[in-house]
């Protein structure tokens, strides 16, 4: 199809204003600083990569072009090309600069480099914050200078990278890797040279290839963004040894995951290395177990080899994802497909039933003794017209989930003739479900596995390894829908900071006195605050009071020791359950004194022992669970759920999620755990678990934790208790199953943070207002008139809001608003919405103005430009029966308002220059405008805002005349 000419595209092409991360990536101009001819140095390598790379191999297809500069003080030229002693005498406008000297000598180079206003650097050189401090110091001053400059770094003490696209290998390795459509990034320079020699052999072909280093700079999240908006990459494959900026890379994963798989390994598996916590959560969360929650909740794939990383990439790469766990296996040889059988139940994908109708198709054509079950096993005798013909079958019924094609070179089996024979029909499977080639074997197969990769099957000889392969891209897919499944509306009433502030009288209340942990009485306080259904609990300080207390309330009833020094109060003998007289009671009082006085020596005795605590005993058969946060080093906080009491750390039965919490979510994080299995039903042994109801509680505990991340370090509530007895009737009509908590804890932190730490960024419901309608006008309904909307955030569960929303926008509305036009299905389609409703927050915040009946009137768009996040695009689209209201105006106002707000320095819009209405708040708003054929290019520089723009004159009307679109 002939591209059509978009004069706005084009526009912004021509104008388009090159990012440090293009100019790294895709330079036109080069400085090699250490170029050299000297025999086996790294400035040699360099510089014949990148000149013999460029003038040598270079693509046919290729459109990219540059020019690299040898700098070296002590020589005229190198390798004929002039040398140059400095950046300053380079009489051209560098891009990239490519430092390979020295340590000491990079400081000098990098100041060159920002007189010289170069975007980009990538250094080589080793000899920093690695090496010890006076490393650290040497790093930081170079970045102070890159910082103050707006210079991007790659590295140090790095291999450098290649941009195969761009013909471009700026790395010191002998050699170029085939072009592919997978980008590599790795933390570990060594595995990249092996991995580079192990593609270069068997042709396994790349984008973009890239080590990085010590990551001063450029990160996980910066490589990530900029690749997923490269076109010539279409998966994303990393080694990572530690994460850096866990936020950054979560918010850029989060946004490039639902188009292109990122598949990870990560180094460092192993519990030693976390700190030993003071409650029950933290003594059960490793660092690797924050990763995996955290790429789980982002649709990152993480696999344990880099044989799953590269298979995994290239089933994803050329394949579509599994829409269920059941695969068909398709083999000539039984004893492999039984192994595959086995990998893929270990995995989690499961085999698919072979229904009877196949089963008699086949019988017609397959040899007498075939399997007629799944595995398809049509025997060593099978010929490639066998093949065919029940490939032929499977294809035309919806069978399986996915399908693995095994062939053993037997003597009837040519697996040549195979291999090009189910080509044309693999061809139509796939564009329905994913389908894996194994041939094994080395010589006799060797023809066929290349004639299936060439017609762009992927081919895994391992049978076993296929199978496996298939099952982790069936774990990933289920993991994105989890992700991206909508959830149930939440009510940004609850969002409100009256728990909050509770909370915080409750814990600044701590700190005066130097307490650093709060008791069970001060948990409780805020967890009812924050909605959490607890057992009522009395402080007591006497034994008498105790006594009054337990006849007010009924025995039985529970005696715990209150203390801000022990946390784990069964662990001293400070709790006594069942207790059913005032005797027992004083008994229970006195040892749990003497107890808590025996436990240590302490300087604050009154701390030791302030009292016991007095609730009432549940009893009947209970379930005792845990919900737990704990503050990772890298991830920030983390939410526990599992099974709770004193033996949780035996059963280690537990799942851990990053918060915010839905509902969707708590249900996905506690279907994780083995005691999800008895949620939802009943019996005489075993309590009723109502499954929304303790979603609705992680979630009003997920509220908490955002709320109070810098303040609280850790929170325990165990056991959450949920009792079997029917005459126990609960009068909370929210939780009426007999749910409560009846212990909980939490530890504070020694200083209060400035920043959050969370690594999802919560609801920003500082962005919520409301706006007024006020009209006379006759053609709206009097349900309108004097209407109140509420301007808020776009939340995931406004999915369903939103396909309405777009049902009742006009022919009209959506040609002006739409650039290019987007057809309605494109406009409601799942994956569309999604990137707009489950946007992390960071990088996009759409407002949208919603009526008391929730129903969508408008809606506006800021969304972070790709390596430019200080610059955004803005979008507003109005319901046509609802215009010239003021709510375009109002929307587009606080549109800007956020922006300031999230620190962005330019905001720019497309408008159609028959949208007048938008024009006209624009420029009022002052936006500076560009007329483009029939668009208008919009921009806003917030950092002078109050400027006035010039005014300028649309076709045929005024801008002072009532506007007709807003």
């Amino acid at each position: 199809m002939a591209k059509v000419y978009d004069p706005l595209q084009s526009y912004l092409c021509s104008n388009y204003e090159r990012s440090s991360m293009n100019c790294l990536f895709e330079p036109r101009t080069i400085a090699l600083v250490g170029a050299t001819e000297r025999k086996f140095s790294v400035g040699r390598a360099l510089f014949l990569n990148m000149i013999q790379q460029h003038l040598e191999d270079v693509v046919e297809d290729s459109h990219f072009n540059y020019t690299v500069y040898p700098v070296n003080p002590t020589r005229k030229e190198c390798f004929g090309k002039k040398c140059y002693d400095s950046l300053l005498n380079i009489p051209d406008v560098i891009d990239l600069v490519v430092i390979v000297t020295p340590a000491k000598t990079v400081l000098g180079i990098v100041q060159e480099s920002a007189k010289k206003k170069v975007p980009a650097i990538l250094i080589i050189s080793s000899g920093f914050k690695e090496s010890g401090p006076e490393g650290i110091d040497r790093e930081k001053a170079i970045l102070d200078i890159a910082k103050k400059n707006g210079i991007r770094i790659l590295g140090p003490n790095c291999l450098g990278f290649m941009n195969v696209a761009y013909n471009l290998n700026a790395t010191f390795v002998n050699c170029m890797v085939c072009r592919g459509t997978t980008a590599f990034l790795s933390q570990s320079g060594a595995l990249c040279a092996a991995v580079l020699d192990w593609a270069v052999k068997v042709k396994i072909g790349f984008s973009t290839f890239v080590s990085v280093g010590s990551m001063s700079d450029i990160d996980w999240g910066d490589l990530v963004d900029y690749l997923g908006h490269d076109p010539n990459t279409k998966s994303i494959l990393m080694y990572i040894e530690s994460i850096g900026n866990a936020r950054k890379f979560l918010s850029a994963a989060k946004e490039i995951a639902i188009s292109k798989p990122i598949i990870v390994i990560k180094a460092g598996k192993s519990r030693a290395a976390c700190k030993a916590a003071a409650s029950h959560t933290g003594s059960l969360v490793g660092n690797y177990d924050a990763f995996i929650s955290a790429m789980k909740r982002i649709g990152v794939l993480v696999v344990d080899t880099i044989e799953e990383l590269f298979n995994c990439a290239l089933v994803l790469n050329k394949m579509p994802h599994p829409k269920g766990p059941k695969l068909l296996i398709l083999t000539n040889a039984g004893g492999p497909a039984v192994i595959a059988a086995d990998a893929l139940d270990i995995s989690g994908g499961e085999l698919s039933i072979l229904p009877n109708s196949i089963i008699d198709r086949i019988d017609q054509i397959a040899s007498p003794g075939w399997s007629k079950c799944n595995p398809i096993d049509i025997l060593g005798d099978a010929t490639p017209q066998d093949y065919v013909n029940i490939l032929k079958i499977l294809g035309n019924e919806e069978v399986g989930d996915g399908l693995l094609i095994i062939l053993s070179p037997q003597d009837i089996t040519n697996p040549t003739q195979v291999a090009e024979l189910i080509i044309p029909i693999i061809n139509k499977i796939k564009e329905k479900i994913p389908v894996i080639c194994s041939w094994m074997g080395a010589n006799e197969v060797a023809m066929g596995q290349e004639i299936l990769v060439k017609g762009g099957i992927p081919e895994i000889s391992n049978p076993d390894t296929a199978a496996q392969t298939f099952a982790l891209i069936w774990c990933h897919a289920k993991h994105l829908r989890e992700v991206y499944e909508t959830p149930h509306l939440e009510d940004v009433k609850t969002l409100l900071p009256k728990a909050k502030e509770t909370a915080l009288s409750l814990i600044k209340s701590a700190l005066s006195r130097g307490l650093l942990t709060l008791g069970e009485i001060e948990s409780k306080q805020i967890l009812k605050a924050y909605g959490l259904p607890v057992n009522e609990t009395f402080t007591c300080t006497t034994e008498e009071e105790a006594i009054k207390v337990a006849q007010k309330i009924g025995y039985p009833v529970v005696c715990k020791l209150y203390s801000h020094i022990f946390t784990h109060k069964s662990d001293i003998g400070g709790v006594f359950l069942n207790i059913k007289s005032d005797d027992e009671l004083r008994e229970a009082y006195k040892s749990i004194k003497y107890n808590a006085y025996s436990a240590g020596s302490y300087t604050n005795q009154d701390e030791v022992f302030s009292g016991v605590t007095i609730e009432t005993m549940l009893s009947g058969q209970i379930l005792e669970l845990i919900i737990g946060s704990i503050t990772d080093l890298q991830m920030g906080p983390l939410i526990l759920f599992g099974t709770g009491g004193i033996y949780v750390e035996i059963l280690k039965d537990t799942a851990i999620a990053l918060p915010p919490l839905n509902d969707t979510l708590a249900k996905h994080l506690m279907m994780r755990t083995k005691i999800y299995k008895a949620f939802g039903c009943s019996s005489k042994r075993f309590p009723y678990v109502s499954i929304d109801e303790l979603a609705l509680i992680l979630t009003r505990f997920s509220n908490m934790v955002v709320d109070l991340s810098c303040y609280v370090l850790e929170c325990d509530i165990n056991p959450l208790c949920i009792s079997i007895k029917n005459d126990q009737h609960s009068t909370n009509t929210l939780f009426p199953n007999n749910i409560s908590v009846l212990d909980a804890r939490f530890i504070l932190r020694s200083s209060i943070l400035d920043t959050s730490p969370l690594v999802v960024r919560p609801y920003p419901k500082e962005y919520i207002w409301t706006y007024k309608i006020q009209t006379s006008s006759k053609s709206l309904s009097s349900a309108v008139n004097d209407h109140t909307l509420l301007i808020r955030p776009i939340q995931a569960a406004d999915e369903p809001k939103m396909v309405e929303f777009h049902k009742q926008l006009s022919t009209e509305n959506i040609k002006k608003q739409y650039v290019p036009d987007v057809s309605f299905t494109d406009l409601i389609a799942h994956q569309r919405l999604i990137a707009i409703c489950c946007a992390d927050y960071d990088r996009s915040i759409s407002l949208v103005a919603i009526s008391e009946d929730e129903c969508i009137f408008g809606i506006v768009r800021m969304h972070k430009l790709p390596a430019r996040p200080n610059r955004a695009d803005i979008r507003i689209v109005v319901i046509n029966k609802y215009q010239g209201l003021g709510i375009g105006r109002f929307l587009l106002t606080k549109a800007v308002d956020v922006a300031e707000s999230e620190g962005i320095e330019v905001l720019s819009a497309h408008v159609l220059d028959e949208n007048i209405g938008a024009l006209k708040v624009l420029r009022q708003l002052g936006f500076s405008m560009e007329r483009v054929d029939e668009y208008y290019y919009c921009q806003l520089i917030l950092t002078d805002i109050r400027h006035t723009n010039t005014q300028i004159t649309l076709p045929g009307v005024t801008l002072a005349s009532p506007h007709k679109i807003m």
